[in-house]
């Protein structure tokens, strides 16, 4: 009866995972909380602990160990995260989002060092700004937050894209298919060495909270580890029953994948389920799905090769005196941080240098620089909650119906919840604009976005002319080496040209009468085959496999039809293919689903 009791609790508190030394584990502290701070906070929040550091006596003997005894706690909110930002950096924010072109210039400053993938970048962007996060009276939880799985050929720069989501989120986590396991992704049930009583760690998405996961190598994952991410991924929650512990743990964060094919490369003889490999369960949670190809491309790869010779010749000022920065102190690094952080202000804008950035931006131009775009995904994405207005949410359900007819192979299965991914995306890009309402204009990007991960194409007419621009602009040194290529091959087609001509002549000299058809009749005439022709089946089934042979022995994902028919016709058919019989070929196997045709190119998945 001389008793009195009191409510006691001894939790662990973790370093963050983005502050900890590069190669060092993160640190951990055991904290001791009485009376009314028991219970204030679960598995993944972030805390500000006031205390005194002691050490008391354990069960050793004569070892001691040290705790904090707090006397207060306090959770770190959204908004003191954005409490960095000045009034002059919020005016600037707001000044540039004013841009018509604020998405491109954005994108183009996501990983400016990569060259192309702009279309994934603008998915990143839209992924890193997060759509709007619904908790219904009646207790639904509809997410906000966007999932990417980027799948393809090696050598894509899909791990690079990682990297840069990890130095420019806020809160971001990384992890690897071999390195991760189910419990690590979620949450683990271990027992405490001092009192022997059943603990609860959090795993990645766990601590992610409010961020992002990345984990690379996704495919080398197991199936009974992947299938643990399922809730995270929809439900954004973790639920632990083991051991006698039953507790639901908040995951609200948005999952960046990279993986590669089933076949190590893309075999574009298979449909592109084959070659992912993984069930529609777990790909109907990603909102987006990206198939990154190594293309056979001359004038593609003579882009790349000159981009990245030119990054390995760039030196940082820093390192060009005579005392190299490999030579430098710790004690001079971290002095030279805090004079950076305190006495200089983060630039805006980054000036262009060729030996760094890629084609995606012109010399009169300027990306963004880190720290900006930093403060600029902040801002927008917990101060900007945009509503969707009727028209564009009339433009999203017209768009769902449409793709969901469409029989034609996909990336992705289109399920109700592809209808949640684009009004996310509609969302994020009216938050890219600092937007209050959400307009149709956003809603066809989003449907651009969407078909290109679907189909890997763009809506006509959904680009920009600064977009136009930039994927067709090339740095000086590509086109002195593609122009002097031209001209050596404009020089041996002269000559060719000279030798023939005289031959050409004596044959028109005996076909003039055929000479004399109008072309605009012809041309007619050709139009009504086109429309009225039919192929049989063997014939079809040919023009096929010589095809898959053409284009599979130049790594191609897409061509011209009239590049294909005359290619086949080279490779000595049973009889040569017309431009009609081709046409009529090309829709026969696109109707069996064995490729894609639009705008006069054929895709082969």
């Amino acid at each position: 009866g001389l008793s009195s009791y009191k409510d006691h609790q001894m939790i662990c508190v973790q370093e963050m995972p983005e502050r900890a030394p590069a190669g060092q584990l993160p640190v951990s502290v055991d904290v001791l909380l009485d009376h009314d701070l028991v219970d204030l906070m679960k598995p993944g929040d972030r805390l500000h602990i006031m205390g005194v550091y002691r050490a008391i006596p354990s069960k050793m003997g004569a070892f001691y160990r040290t705790v904090l005894i707090a006397n207060h706690v306090r959770l770190i909110t959204q908004d003191e995260q954005t409490s960095t930002m000045t009034a002059q950096d919020i005016k600037m924010i707001k000044q540039h989002a004013k841009d018509e072109d604020i998405f491109t210039k954005l994108a183009q400053s996501v990983a400016p060092s990569i060259y192309g993938h702009l279309n994934i970048k603008k998915a990143i962007l839209l992924m890193l700004l997060g759509g709007r996060e619904h908790n219904l009276t009646n207790g639904t939880h509809l997410r906000g937050d966007i999932n990417i799985l980027l799948i393809g050929d090696p050598s894509t720069a899909k791990s690079q894209l990682l990297r840069f989501v990890l130095n420019i989120a806020p809160l971001a986590i990384n992890t690897t298919g071999k390195g991760a396991s189910g419990v690590g992704l979620t949450a683990a049930v271990s027992s405490d060495k001092e009192t022997g009583e059943r603990v609860l760690e959090a795993g990645a998405c766990v601590l992610a909270d409010r961020g992002i996961v990345c984990i690379d190598e996704f495919d080398k994952m197991s199936e009974d580890d992947r299938v643990s991410i399922h809730e995270v991924m929809e439900q954004q929650t973790v639920t632990v029953s083991k051991a006698g512990i039953h507790t639901t743990l908040n995951a609200r964060c948005s999952v960046l994948a990279a993986a590669n094919p089933v076949y190590g490369q893309y075999n574009r003889e298979k449909k592109p389920t084959e070659n992912i490999g993984l069930p529609d369960s777990l790909l109907s949670r990603f909102d987006l799905l990206f198939i990154v190809l190594d293309n056979f491309d001359p004038t593609h790869d003579r882009r790349i090769g000159g981009h990245v010779l030119r990054m390995h010749r760039y030196r940082n000022e820093d390192s060009q005196g005579a005392q190299d920065s490999s030579a430098r102190s710790l004690h001079d690094f971290a002095t030279f941080d805090q004079q950076s952080t305190v006495e200089e202000e983060a630039p805006i804008y980054v000036q262009y240098n060729q030996l760094l950035h890629a084609e995606s931006m012109r010399k009169d131009e300027s990306l963004f620089s880190t720290q900006f775009l930093k403060k600029y995904l902040l801002y927008a994405k917990h101060r900007v909650n945009p509503r969707i207005t009727q028209e564009a949410a009339a433009y999203i359900a017209k768009a769902y119906s449409d793709l969901r007819a469409k029989e034609d192979m996909k990336t992705l299965p289109v399920t109700p919840r592809t209808l949640d991914a684009m009004l996310r995306l509609t969302v994020a890009h009216a938050k890219c604009r600092l937007s209050r309402v959400a307009t149709e204009e956003d809603a066809k990007v989003a449907l651009e976005i969407m078909s290109y991960a679907l189909y890997h194409e763009v809506q006509p007419g959904a680009n920009t002319k600064a977009e136009t621009e930039d994927e067709v602009s090339m740095d000086e040194d590509a086109e002195q080496v593609i122009e002097e290529a031209r001209n050596a091959e404009e020089e041996n087609v002269s000559a060719s040209v000279s030798v023939g001509s005289k031959r050409k002549r004596n044959q028109r000299n005996f076909s003039d009468d055929e000479e004399d058809v109008p072309t605009a009749k012809r041309s007619k005439s050709t139009a009504s085959q086109d429309t009225s022709s039919t192929i049989t089946p063997g014939r079809a089934e040919e023009f096929g496999k010589l095809l898959v042979r053409f284009m599979t022995s130049r790594h191609l994902s897409e061509c011209d039809l009239a590049q294909v028919t005359s290619k086949v016709n080279s490779m000595s058919p049973s009889q040569v293919f017309g431009d009609t019989e081709a046409l009529a070929a090309v829709r026969f196997l696109e109707q069996k689903g064995n490729l894609l045709f639009r705008s006069g190119t054929v895709h082969l998945f």
